[in-house]
C-alpha cells in the first residue's frame, strides 16, 4: 500500500512539474541577484500555438525544467493583459529574453523550439553570459 501511494505522489509531481514563474520584473531581477542566476522572460499571448506548445510540451520536459531552474529566474508576460518593459520589444509571440540579474540583455530568442534545440539555445545562453 506504502509503495502506491508512493508512486501516485512521484507521477503526480512529474505530470504537475512546472517552471517556478517570478510575479513580476522587479522580482526576477531581484531573485536571480541573490541567486546568482540570469532571467528567462517569455512575451506570450492567449491565443499563440506557439506559445501553447512551448508551456504545455518543452517547460514540461525534465531535463527542461531542471536546465532552466539551475540557471535561471523565469518569468512570464501575457501582453494581452500586461505591457513589458519599455526595453523588452517583440515582434510576434513566443519571444525570450535572456538576461542578467541587472537587466542587461545576453540574447533574445524568437518563437518556439522543440526540446533539443530550446536546450541549445539555453546552454548558448549561459556561454555567453560568462
Amino acid at each position: 500500500m506504502n509503495k502506491i501511494i508512493l508512486l501516485i505522489l512521484l507521477l503526480a509531481t512529474t505530470l504537475f512539474a512546472e517552471l517556478d514563474w517570478a510575479s513580476s520584473y522587479e522580482q526576477a531581477l531581484e531573485k536571480a541577484e541573490k541567486s546568482n542566476k540570469l532571467v528567462m522572460l517569455m512575451l506570450s499571448k492567449e491565443d499563440c500555438d506557439a506559445c501553447w506548445y512551448m508551456e504545455n510540451i518543452v517547460f514540461k520536459d525534465d531535463n527542461v525544467l531542471d536546465e532552466v531552474d539551475a540557471s535561471f529566474i523565469s518569468y512570464y508576460i501575457d501582453i494581452g493583459k500586461s505591457i513589458p518593459p519599455d526595453d523588452i520589444t517583440y515582434i510576434g509571440t513566443p519571444t525570450f529574453h535572456f538576461l542578467t540579474a541587472d537587466g542587461k540583455k545576453i540574447d533574445r530568442f524568437n518563437g518556439a523550439a522543440n526540446i533539443k534545440d530550446f536546450t541549445d539555445v539555453i546552454h548558448q545562453v549561459i556561454e555567453k553570459a560568462k
